[in-house]
């Protein structure tokens, strides 16, 4: 699964150059991008709410600016049934109980 953010970020990470080691443009990285989009089991996700659903459906609330990305992330993520895998255990805080969290946010060590 995509979605636009997710997008944006593997083209703006993969062409920084003190990721791949070398020079890899923003074009390259679309075209690598695109062929993983093709992929039979690719999903994308249109970013397709408003901030108010998105803050509707994090029943922890937003307590900061750096949250709105991962709120956004995580509430397309409820609004479809689906986990948001991350690393980022601080996103766990967007939603009020454990249960929430254990059907909705899956936690890479």
């Amino acid at each position: 699964m995509t979605t636009p953010f997710t997008q944006a970020a593997f083209v703006r990470v993969v062409s920084q150059p003190a990721f791949s080691g070398k020079l890899v443009g923003p074009r390259e990285a679309v075209e690598l991008l695109s062929r993983n989009l093709a992929h039979s089991n690719h999903s994308f996700f249109p970013a397709d709410m408003g901030i108010a659903e998105v803050a509707g459906l994090c029943s922890g609330g937003l307590m900061g600016h750096r949250q709105v990305t991962d709120a956004y992330l995580l509430a397309l993520a409820i609004k479809r049934n689906c986990k948001l895998v991350t690393f980022d255990s601080d996103i766990r805080q967007l939603l009020a109980t454990e249960t929430e969290r254990q059907i909705h946010i899956e936690l890479l060590a």
